[in-house]
């Protein structure tokens, strides 16, 4: 299998400038007054693509840090594949992180789990060490105008009803924006 190349230093800075609104308090990460993340921040997906997140505005996008030695991490599969489900049709993406050092591995794990949401591998893990992710699974979930909402670590207890309410008050907030532009559309137009 062919190794990715590591990410470009501005995806490293556009991490940093991240992980410097993720270490503010809990509350200023949900704020709806949070800066959108940098519209560079590009990764490369596990099939060689490029994922530029400004190219997904107008959808909340759940990133899943996440590693298939994580025993919770893979327990939270089965949940995550039915919020993707679940979510096919709205304007939602969930992306994947992982975090695996062997590539062989992480597609053999994903084929035999079915997980057909996107995924970028980091076997260096430098998303985590710029994000200061100190145990995995950890979820962001931004919104659809590019800014952290809400996050989300570990899995276990009331995580996935964490998860699905964040993901689901973003899925309406974007929703409801999207009806407002179309409406400003037609008057404009």
């Amino acid at each position: 299998m062919k190794r990715q190349p590591p990410p470009r230093r501005p995806a490293l800075l556009a991490l940093l400038a991240l992980a410097l609104v993720l270490a503010a308090p809990p509350a200023a990460a949900k704020s709806p007054q949070a800066e959108p993340l940098p519209e560079s921040l590009t990764f490369t997906t596990l099939d060689g693509e490029k994922l530029v997140l400004a190219d997904l505005r107008g959808k909340v996008v759940l990133l899943d840090f996440w590693a298939t030695w994580c025993k919770p991490c893979r327990n939270a599969v089965p949940h995550l594949r039915r919020l993707a489900q679940r979510m096919e049709d709205q304007p939602f993406e969930l992306v994947g992180v992982s975090v695996d050092g062997n590539e062989e591995a992480l597609r053999r794990y994903l084929e035999e789990e079915g997980v057909t949401w996107t995924q970028i591998w980091d076997p260096s893990n430098q998303s985590s060490e710029v994000f200061g992710i100190k145990s995995y699974p950890f979820y962001l979930v931004i919104d659809h105008e590019g800014r952290p909402a809400s996050v989300v670590r570990g899995w276990g207890g009331s995580s996935g009803r964490t998860l699905d309410a964040a993901v689901g008050r973003e899925v309406r907030r974007a929703k409801k924006a999207a009806k407002r532009a179309a409406k400003q559309a037609r008057v404009e137009g």
